[in-house]
């Protein structure tokens, strides 16, 4: 088997990606540079975004990159008993989205990190109370 290496298109597609995406940050970076914006508006959107952004950005963030080139391999190696990962998948997006997700929004949480960051404060407050 030939051992393949990146060709010229190769590198001028990886290229224009780089620059396109980098492109978009920093003009958005500098457009924005003139508005207060807080972490926490930053984070959330202004939570001011309509339902299609939000599920992109959750589809993004869920589907890893191991994700994207290991499922082929284990259709390929497992065959159809993959459908049933895919099952489950659905299933916990729709209840991570119906349980959590309220729950995090009405509370004002940006991040399942301030929940265990949360958590853990409070566990130390309460050991400090005790002694």
């Amino acid at each position: 088997m030939k051992n393949s290496t990146f060709v010229v298109w190769d590198y001028v597609v990886f290229a224009g990606l780089f620059f396109i995406s980098s492109g978009i940050g920093v003009f958005f970076a500098i457009s924005e540079r003139r508005k207060k914006v807080s972490s926490s508006d930053f984070l959330a959107g202004g939570r001011q975004l309509s339902c299609g952004p939000v599920a992109l950005s959750l589809t993004a963030s869920f589907m890893s990159a191991v994700t994207v080139l290991g499922a082929p391999s284990d259709v390929h190696r497992y065959g159809a008993s993959f459908i049933l990962f895919i099952i489950a998948y659905i299933l916990v997006v729709f209840f991570t989205a119906e349980m959590f997700v309220p729950v995090f929004y009405r509370s004002g949480i940006t991040s399942t990190y301030e929940v265990k960051t949360c958590a853990v404060i409070r566990m130390i407050s309460d050991k400090n109370k005790d002694s």
